[in-house]
């Protein structure tokens, strides 16, 4: 698993996954390295994984290892605790359902409904696992501080997106399409286009 531990670690996570979408996805460590990525903390739970990160120079203080309650490494990385969960809370079980069928492509409803294990309680992670794991895991969360919504989508521009525009400006700025007010959500969008004749969104 990667995770960013700032914009450039979002940055580098944005790069390795355009390079896996655009060209044919090989190995995940070369995937990984190639495009020298910054700002991430790598976490695995196989020992050969992680001895190929640190052969291919990624510096061992960005790498973790996936500790089930118990068990214990000779690697020279620190270990944080797994408790080898698919979801935050049992909540989010529908929406780890849907996720599958987007990835896969078919309906939410084929999906079978597995057994999957949400965050157990607090007390329950200090009977299962010692102190020293979960302590750097709650460092680890710590110093993982970049904020994706604090961050605003910048598009290109281009002729075409600049005629668009236009375009766009003339039709809203237009008496006739600007009677009714403007929708302020994806909600709002989708009834007003779909119950409104004076919609100012299409």
């Amino acid at each position: 698993m990667l995770f960013a531990r700032d914009a450039g670690g979002y940055a580098s996570l944005c790069r390795v996954l355009t390079r896996r979408r655009v060209a044919r996805a090989g190995d995940n460590v070369d995937d990984c390295l190639a495009v020298a990525p910054t700002g991430l903390f790598y976490l695995g739970d196989d020992p050969a994984v992680l001895s190929r990160l640190l052969a291919g120079g990624v510096d061992p203080a960005d790498i973790r290892r996936l500790a089930l309650a118990g068990d214990e490494s000779s690697l020279p990385v620190r270990a944080v605790a797994d408790p080898d969960v698919v979801v935050l809370e049992r909540a989010d079980l529908e929406l780890h359902r849907l996720l599958i069928a987007v990835r896969t492509q078919q309906r939410r409803l084929d999906v079978p409904r597995a057994p999957v294990q949400w965050l157990p309680e607090p007390r329950s992670l200090r009977q299962r696992f010692a102190e020293p794991l979960l302590r750097e895991s709650w460092h680890l969360a710590e110093a993982c501080t970049f904020d994706l919504a604090a961050v605003r989508p910048t598009r290109p521009s281009s002729p075409a997106s600049t005629s668009s525009a236009r375009r766009l400006a003339c039709t809203t700025s237009s008496p006739a399409r600007s009677s009714a007010p403007r929708p302020t959500s994806i909600a709002g969008w989708c009834a007003c286009a779909t119950s409104s004749p004076t919609c100012t969104c299409t």
